[in-house]
């Protein structure tokens, strides 16, 4: 299995080429978005500002093409927040890949079934990346409510049977054991997700 899919490295190293021959040495790769700082969830590995926005002071959806055009990364991260909480996010979806833009799309999950499936249809531009950061009793303490993880797993589930291109994403507590993480690596490779980002939580 390659590291990214074909057409995501295809035009990562295309925007390398076009940016040397430019004679620039430096720009990004990904942009970080961050339509709002909403969000359904207070994990306790979130920073308190990324829980506590009002949707009322949610970016324009003019900025955020704004954002994605002066930046030119070829990968868009769509963050927050709780992305799938921004009212305009199947017009950004929409128009971000019209720009011929890869995006990941950071979700705890919880709204995918509402604010996603079916109305965002899949599309290899799109991977849908959702938070996991343990199994069931791991993953339910760290954010702080019953019931998270087996809704993430069930998100996972219909959306790979729809067909969306679905990833976990996992981040490691110092308190996280090795054999957790392989369990969690054995639980999603089985559901079909086509990688696993796993980050450190830092204090």
């Amino acid at each position: 299995m390659m590291r990214f899919p074909l057409h995501v490295t295809t035009d990562t190293v295309r925007h390398q080429f076009r940016n040397a021959l430019r004679g620039k040495t430096r720009y990004p790769f990904v942009l970080m978005l961050e339509p709002l700082y909403t969000c359904n969830l207070a994990c306790t590995g979130c920073a308190i500002e990324r829980h506590t926005g009002k949707l009322s002071d949610r970016l324009p959806l003019e900025k955020c093409l704004e954002s994605v055009d002066i930046s030119e990364a070829p990968v868009v991260s769509i963050c927050g927040g709780e992305p799938t909480l921004y009212p305009e996010l199947p017009e950004l979806v929409s128009e971000i890949i019209r720009r011929k833009r890869h995006i990941y799309l950071c979700t705890n999950g919880l709204l995918l079934d509402q604010k996603v499936f079916g109305v965002i249809e899949p599309h290899k531009r799109l991977m849908i990346n959702v938070h996991l950061d343990g199994m069931r009793e791991t993953h339910d303490r760290v954010c702080a409510r019953d019931g998270v993880f087996d809704k993430a797993i069930e998100m996972i589930r219909q959306g790979v049977a729809l067909g969306h291109h679905m990833m976990g994403n996992m981040t490691i507590f110092k308190e996280t054991e090795v054999s957790e993480v392989e369990e969690l690596c054995d639980l999603l490779t089985g559901l079909g997700v086509e990688g696993l980002l796993v980050s450190p939580g830092y204090h």
